[in-house]
């Protein structure tokens, strides 16, 4: 079956980028601005065997929590890729700030087309963020390229069981960067057509519905958030309060009816179209 594929635009990348930037959300979301935060990201390296010699590649990095996080909970050496600069100075920071700096570094590049040697990495993970990419069967290419032979991919992203509703369109792009979610199955044929086998995939769509309820709460201290931060979250969202408020509950309603989902999918490096 080939992949389900979606149009992908450069304001897709663009908002996600803008979200991922944005000082005043990353603070009042404590910098979890993925389902399942940090428990599922250990849980997705556990499912990747992480090592203290594993070299892990994290693709789409933003300000590098998952980056630091694994340096400290495995002792892995950690390579982290994003296309906002200002994502890779807070993620140095980050780094510099913990620990573990001398296990990670921090290189600009785009998913589609790593400037990072073949066969380098052990392991590959990517949070979130495959969805948003404009050429997914380019990315995949291009993770399974800098992974050794035996090497594994891991993925967590948002699923869709359908078409995506036409009133969430501004919501999925504002606030949650889904507008590209595939369905499970597409995302397993994404990865067997870059060469992945024993690809497979567990369902977590109750971090994608805890995640909505934070942003909801968030919501609740609206007023008070402009206050303490001295901002218009209006102007800063594009949208009221009231439509937001509408946006999330409509979310909500789609995530317990089981349209939208959360999963992590893995996979293994065979030999592949490229053969390495």
């Amino acid at each position: 079956m080939a992949a389900e594929e979606r149009s992908s635009t450069p304001d897709i990348k663009r908002c996600c980028r803008d979200l991922y930037e944005n000082d005043l959300l990353s603070l009042l979301m404590q910098d979890v601005l993925h389902p399942g935060g940090e428990d599922l990201t250990i849980a997705l390296g556990k499912k990747l065997q992480l090592k203290p010699d594993t070299r892990l590649l994290d693709i789409a990095c933003g300000a590098g929590v998952s980056a630091v996080l694994i340096a400290a909970e495995f002792g892995s050496r950690v390579t982290g890729t994003d296309i906002s600069e200002k994502n890779l100075s807070k993620a140095r920071a980050r780094a510099e700030a913990s620990r573990f700096a001398g296990l990670i570094e921090f290189l600009p590049g785009d998913a589609h087309d790593l400037n990072l040697s073949a066969s380098s990495f052990d392991a590959v993970i990517s949070e979130c963020s495959f969805c948003t990419f404009e050429d997914r069967s380019a990315a995949a290419g291009a993770a399974f390229r800098v992974l050794r032979r035996g090497g594994r991919i891991g993925l967590s992203d948002v699923t869709i069981d359908g078409e995506l509703p036409a009133d969430l369109d501004k919501l999925i792009m504002k606030a949650a960067c889904v507008a590209s979610a595939m369905s499970p199955a597409a995302y397993c044929d994404l990865l067997e057509e870059a060469g992945f086998v024993g690809v497979e995939y567990e369902d977590h769509s109750y971090a994608l519905a805890a995640l909505v309820d934070k942003f909801a709460a968030l919501i609740e201290g609206w007023g008070a958030i402009e206050k303490l931060c001295g901002c218009n979250i209006e102007e800063l969202v594009g949208a009221t309060k009231d439509s937001v408020k509408s946006w999330l509950d409509r979310a909500y309603s789609e995530v317990e009816s089981g349209r939208f989902g959360y999963a992590v999918f893995v996979g293994t490096k065979g030999g592949g179209r490229d053969g390495l």
